[in-house]
Formats: C-alpha cells, structure tokens, sequence
C-alpha cells in the first residue's frame, strides 16, 4: 500500500484491519489524512516511524506533481488541524535524537546528565508489563537495544498536552507507554515518546512508536525493533478478536 492509496481511498485500503506505517511519512495531502481519521474510527495502526504527517502537501491528479508550501501554510499544525489531534505524537514536542544533533559538551551545556545523553537512543518504559514489551530486556526502567531506537527524527508529547487532549479531545484517548529526551529549536524536550491511542469514536487503536530509529532499526533487522513490531501486531490482532 502507497501514500497513493491512502490519498485516493483505494479498495485496498478500506479493505485493511490494520494500518503499519514504515517509514518516513512525513508529507500527506488533506485526502490523506481525512481518509486515514476515518479509518482509524474503527480500525487499527502501527506508526514505526517519526517526523510523521508533518507537512501538508497538494496533489495535482492530472500530472501527479506533488507540491508542499515549506512555510507556515504547510505545516498541519499551523493550519488548525494539529497532527497530535490524530496521531497523538509531533514532531514540533520532540526534535532530533541527541546522540545525532548535540555532542556530550554541547548537550551539557543545555543541562543534560551524563546518564541522560548515555541513554538519549533508547526510551524510559512507564508500562513494562505492556505487552508490547514482552520478552524485551529492560534495565532499570530503560529499554536495553543494540543499535538506537530513538534515532534521528522523533516525535512526543508534553504530559501537559496529555492531559489537554485526554480532557478536551472528542476523538482519542491517550495512554504513554515510554518517555525519551530529545532537541528541537534550542531546547531539551524530556517528553512522551510512546503511546497507545484508543479511539473515542469506534474500537480503533493506534501504538505510535514516534521515531525514525524504528524503521532503521526493522531494516537493519535489529531483533530488538522485529521482536516489539511482532509483539505489536499480536497485541492488536488479539485485541480485535476480544472485541
């Protein structure tokens, strides 16, 4: 399935159960993301990535030529309809991993511990008996991976945001499952990395991952990122069995 399908609301994609996003999708058309809030209504998904439906694009049908107003006409949230309000996770509350944007003195420098920039690659677990993380090595609240998962492009949430959107929101419900410390603008953002998403509306969930580092690391074939895309994907079809 392609960006085209999710654009044009093809047979094939009002014919899926579950959505799983890999990659970088960071460009969508308002076709794009008003089929997708629909679907979501009573289907499921997987966001392995970061940097997600970040900017708003226009699609010509006749000469299929894509085209994105990189300023603030192009970015969804400056346009009333923020991407959080969807997927739960931005990219404007997270930023960029710091092992790939600051080194150890410049990320000191901006008030970041030792053990902090250490484990800038990896997430802090709030809920270790979820069972996306079964069978996954977890130390102390940090999640143990060989390679960073937390990589590059990440999204998050603030927990002020959390509890906004838990209270306002006729949409979705969130539930965060990890927390991770990133930098975007000049500033150390330490917030919700991972989350859980129930739809208000039908039976719908959403586990967005929130970076980048995801799709890396499933391509990579790391077994840490295969095992918790796994555990994702039973945890969601066994869900839909129950309901």
């Amino acid at each position: 399935m392609s960006s085209e399908d999710l654009h044009k609301g093809t047979q094939v994609f009002q014919e899926a159960s579950l959505l799983l996003f890999l990659g970088h999708d960071e460009y969508w058309s308002s076709n794009m993301r008003t089929n997708v809030s629909q679907k979501l209504e009573t289907s499921d998904a997987i966001i392995y990535s970061g940097n997600f439906c970040w900017w708003k694009v226009t699609i010509d049908e006749h000469s299929k030529k894509l085209s994105c107003y990189r300023n603030d006409y192009g970015y969804w949230h400056k346009l009333g309809f923020p991407e959080e309000n969807t997927f739960g996770l931005s990219f404007r509350f997270s930023g960029y991993s710091l092992g790939w944007r600051l080194n150890p003195k410049e990320a000191s420098f901006l008030g970041v511990s030792e053990n902090e920039y250490k484990d800038s690659g990896t997430y802090y677990i709030l809920n270790e008996k979820h069972p996306v993380f079964s069978d996954i090595p977890i130390n102390s609240g940090v999640l143990e991976v060989n390679n960073p998962v937390n990589y590059f492009e990440s999204d998050g949430l603030p927990l002020t945001k959390l509890k906004e959107l838990n209270n306002t929101s006729d949409l979705i419900h969130i539930t965060p499952l990890a927390k991770t410390i990133n930098y975007y603008g000049g500033i150390i953002n330490r917030n919700i990395g991972i989350i859980e998403i129930k739809n208000k509306k039908g039976n719908g969930k959403i586990l967005n991952f929130g970076s980048v580092g995801w799709t890396i690391n499933t391509n990579h074939e790391n077994s840490e990122a295969l095992k918790i895309l796994h555990n994702a994907i039973l945890y969601l079809m066994n869900d839909n069995k129950r309901n």
